[in-house]
């Protein structure tokens, strides 16, 4: 991405949320619920899961779930 004539990189949402996850504090939880709940677009479900594979996170991602509900 370019911002002003300076390119950089970003964080994909779903790059934030598995960060987020493998910290696991209450305010990276608190993270997560704000990417699900205020996101201008949905997460990519296949590309968060896949991130979330690569990194080990599923079980945890699972319970994260979990919580919710």
């Amino acid at each position: 991405m370019e911002v002003g004539k300076q390119k950089t990189r970003v964080f994909s949402a779903e790059h934030a949320v598995a960060v987020a996850l493998q910290t696991n504090r209450a305010t990276d939880r608190l993270k997560i619920e704000h990417l699900l709940e205020s996101g201008r677009e949905p997460l990519d479900e296949a590309r968060l899961a896949a991130i979330l594979k690569a990194h080990g996170l599923e079980d945890r991602w699972k319970k994260f779930l979990e919580t919710r509900r």
